[in-house]
């Protein structure tokens, strides 16, 4: 029984960890299309 639930809330950490990852990316690309945007208007 243990096992089983130290696994899912393996798998649970994991896909947060992927969330927050993907979140950080889309920031970065949002960072870079702001600035793009800001030297397109100069």
């Amino acid at each position: 029984m243990n096992e089983e639930k130290i696994k899912i809330i393996n798998i649970n950490e994991n896909e947060e960890a992927k969330q927050v990852q993907n979140l950080i990316i889309l920031a970065k690309v949002e960072l870079r299309l702001m600035n793009r945007e800001k030297k397109e208007i100069k």
